[in-house]
Order: C-alpha cells, then structure tokens, then sequence
C-alpha cells in the first residue's frame, strides 16, 4: 500500500506541568520500532475517521476516554498522521497501559535523552512544549514539534 495511503494518529498528552505523555514500545519480536518512545496512537482502520481512531487507539492503549482534544496538524511520513494535542492530568503509574513497556511524562530535556520513535511524533527530536494552560478543562496549548508555534484547534 503507498505510503499516502496509510493513516495513522498520534495523541500528545500534556499535563499542568507542560510534560508530554511518551510510551515506551514493545520489545516483542517483528515489532516495528522496538524499544523506541512514541505517543499514544496507531493506525486509521479502514472506513474511520481519524477523530474517531483518536478515540479508539486512547481507550485500546491507555484505557482512557479521549477528552478536550484539538487536531493539530497532519504530517507525512511513513503514514499520514493527523496529530492531536489533549490535556492528561494523571500521574504515569495510575495509566493502565495496554501496548508497550511504560509510559512516562517528560518535559523536552528529558524527552531527548531517550530513543524517540519519530513516525509517531513528527520530528520527535524537536518537541518543544512551550506552554500548556487549562482554562475549565478546555483544549488550549502552544507548542511545536518543529518549531514553527502553530498552535492546535479545537475539535
């Protein structure tokens, strides 16, 4: 299948602190990416919308409901991805993670440090958290994956 074909999505978490939720992949034989962070997220399955696959891979991977999430950007790489930004306010240890190792909150010092699977976050290298607010649980963030300060749209 060509590779504009594909679809996937990616989900950044963010917390009060301005941390993005990584999840640390799998280690299991034929994996794609083994042992690499990434966000929360995973394929479009045929005759879904991406919002709808947002939702979905959230639940299948981390247990939880998608809520107060704003569409980003799309980004083509290996797949087209269609990112969302969501606020998360739940500490890593209490996240019933469901595919992968663990997960954890990093801010962009942190995140660097670790091996960054970058299909599932644009340039994942360059994630920059600018600032993360929280006015009544609504969707308000500026921040940058490569630096450009777009900021996400409601959804």
């Amino acid at each position: 299948m060509p590779a504009a074909s594909r679809h996937g999505v990616a989900i950044f978490f963010v917390n009060p602190l301005g941390e993005v939720l990584l999840r640390l992949r799998g280690d299991n034989p034929g994996l794609a990416f083994p042992n690499q962070w990434d966000t929360i997220g995973g394929a479009v399955e045929p005759g879904e919308d991406h919002a709808t696959a947002a939702v979905r891979e959230t639940d299948e991977e981390i247990g939880l409901e998608l809520r107060g999430q704003a569409f980003w950007r799309d980004y083509q790489s290996v797949v087209l991805l269609h990112i969302y930004a969501a606020p998360l306010d739940l500490p890593a240890e209490q996240i019933d993670l469901t595919e992968g190792q663990r997960v954890g909150w990093f801010d962009l010092d942190s995140a660097r440090q670790h091996p960054l699977h970058s299909w599932g976050c644009g340039d994942a290298a360059g994630i920059r958290c600018v600032r993360a607010t929280w006015p009544n649980a609504s969707c308000s963030y500026a921040y940058s994956l490569d630096g450009r300060g777009e900021t996400p749209k409601d959804s």
